[in-house]
């Protein structure tokens, strides 16, 4: 009998910790017991406390409120037990340190440094001066598998050159999905370029699905989604698609370098994106280049893609899109900033015209794809 219940033991699966935690800011206090905190009436004060008392499987949730912070998660979940950060009303908790909290934690944001992290919902912006350099950024080897969803991203790099991005992302098999992006980036006046939406540096397997990314004619940038980094064989099976990326003039819409020497960059898909107003005519929407280091392989798809308003070559590169659309998009209404609708028109030629390869199954709104449309190009359905 003994031996027949080790044996139930050994197959019955691990118990994971699954609480919810609350962090606000009034009526608060770090003091409070885990018991205390599983109530939103008797939150924690800090993130720095609140994410140092959470193991797989938890989940921290922010009430309505800013919170003067810079954020370095170094905790980890596990595969089927992440580790959730959310705001509990999309774009109600604001993250928002000062700059001297900015400059402590390297001039960022948020540190993701674990892995099977979700950062959901938040509305993150930089300090008042502009001196933060990244908005999220993990770290290759360090992270990986985590989402960052949802999330208001603004106010980064807007003074100096030493480079930066909205989202940094390193993490093998990281997803960044439906996250809004503007605001980001140094005027011509600083002389410098060398800002993006989201940058993916290194970290095969990422999926970069459903973004929104909003340029400005005063802060130019280098590539609005790009990837380049120097981990063997990177970018490879590597997906963007369906993201709306407007209004970046003397940019390029995408940037993909298979950079490394003897590296072979495969199995990434490049697909449903719209590129509107992005390049003058020493840029191109879209750049798929192997800068005479590495290769792109033979099953990369750059696929029906919508590329409109660009000055300069539509594509620029080695491999073959297939079925580019040129055609405005026509936008419910283009203003190239955040106060647009990006959502497209009945008679847009976004209507059925996407492919459903590397397509996500929602769109920025969480509406299924596909519907009676078929899949919408864009980050809407």
């Amino acid at each position: 009998m003994r031996t027949f219940l080790l044996f139930l033991l050994l197959l019955a699966p691990t118990w994971v910790s699954a609480n919810t935690y609350y962090i606000g800011v009034t009526g608060c206090s770090d003091s409070y017991t885990t018991t205390q905190a599983q109530n939103a009436s008797t939150p924690w004060c800090t993130f720095g406390h609140s994410i140092s008392q959470l193991i797989a499987g938890d989940t921290l949730t922010a009430l309505n409120g800013t919170y003067r912070e810079a954020l370095n998660i170094g905790k980890s979940g596990s595969s089927g037990f992440p580790i959730t950060i959310r705001a509990q009303n999309k774009w109600r908790a604001a993250i928002s340190p000062t700059s001297a909290q900015t400059s402590k934690n390297l001039g960022i944001v948020i540190i993701l440094g674990g892995s099977y992290v979700k950062l959901l919902n938040f509305d993150i912006l930089g300090p008042s001066n502009g001196t933060a350099q990244q908005g999220i950024k993990s770290f290759f080897g360090s992270s990986a598998n985590d989402l960052i969803k949802g999330n208001k991203i603004h106010r980064v790099g807007l003074v100096g050159c030493s480079g930066g991005a909205a989202i940094l992302s390193a993490g093998q098999n990281n997803t960044i999905d439906s996250n809004l992006i503007y605001d980001i980036g140094a005027p011509p006046s600083y002389g410098c370029n060398d800002w993006d939406g989201i940058y993916l540096n290194s970290g095969n397997g990422q999926t970069v699905i459903n973004n929104i990314i909003i340029g400005s004619p005063n802060q130019p940038h280098l590539g609005m989604l790009q990837a380049n980094g120097s981990e063997s064989n990177f970018p490879s099976n590597v997906t963007f698609a369906n993201n709306t990326v407007v209004n970046g003039p003397e940019n390029d819409g995408l940037y993909m370098t298979c950079w490394t020497m003897g590296s072979v960059c495969d199995n990434n898909k490049v697909n449903n994106n719209i590129f509107y107003g992005i390049a003058t005519a020493t840029g191109a929407g879209v750049i798929y280049t192997t800068q005479n280091l590495g290769t792109f392989g033979g099953n990369n798809l750059l696929s029906n893609n919508i590329i409109y308003g660009s000055g300069g070559n539509h594509i620029e590169g080695r491999t073959m899109p297939v079925h580019t659309i040129g055609s405005n998009p026509l936008f419910v209404n283009y203003t190239g900033d955040q106060t647009g609708n990006y959502h497209v028109q009945s008679t847009s030629p976004a209507i059925k015209a996407g492919t459903s390869a590397g397509a996500p199954n929602h769109d920025f709104d969480g509406t299924p794809r596909p519907t009676t449309a078929g899949y919408v190009i864009g980050a809407y359905q």
